[in-house]
């Protein structure tokens, strides 16, 4: 995919010359506003839109980390489609967190049946694991994913 970095090699001009054409701001001259558009033509330039809305602090992509709300990720990722936001859902498995701190002390028969899922369970994670599929869903790779689940649970639903 091209950037506004390679059009403005191409055209002998700086980012910031680019950007104002690409987003219709005043301040370039028509003709060098042109050669920009029809290199971006050339390229098929298309604009990140994820970086876009990271730079305005305007996100439009919804992450929700729960299997229980993948009824929720699909219909808002329906409602929300052609505003170009998009709506995915990660499920992970078992991950490492701060939550047993905080928990009050479970019973005995609770505990009991806890360990032993865990002893079946395969390796827990870090929530670092998880980032690359997250950052992945944000991503412009993944545009054409929307109002899906991701299961990032290391194979815990495979048993």
């Amino acid at each position: 995919m091209a950037t506004i970095r390679e059009i403005s090699d191409r055209a002998g001009v700086s980012i910031a010359t680019v950007s104002k054409v690409l987003n219709n701001k005043s301040g370039v001259k028509q003709e060098t506003a042109d050669r920009i558009l029809q290199i971006a033509d050339q390229l098929n330039y298309r604009p990140n839109l994820n970086a876009r809305s990271l730079k305005l602090g305007d996100a439009r992509t919804i992450g929700i980390i729960t299997e229980e709300v993948l009824a929720a990720t699909k219909n808002t990722a329906f409602m929300y489609m052609e505003e170009g936001i998009r709506c995915n859902a990660v499920s992970p498995g078992g991950v490492v967190t701060d939550i047993p701190l905080v928990m009050p002390p479970s019973d005995e028969f609770g505990f009991s049946r806890t360990s032993k899922l865990l002893d079946f369970s395969g390796e827990l994670a870090m929530p670092e694991d998880l980032a690359d599929a997250i950052l992945f869903l944000a991503s412009d790779q993944s545009r054409y994913v929307n109002g899906e689940e991701l299961k990032c649970d290391g194979g815990w639903t495979c048993f």
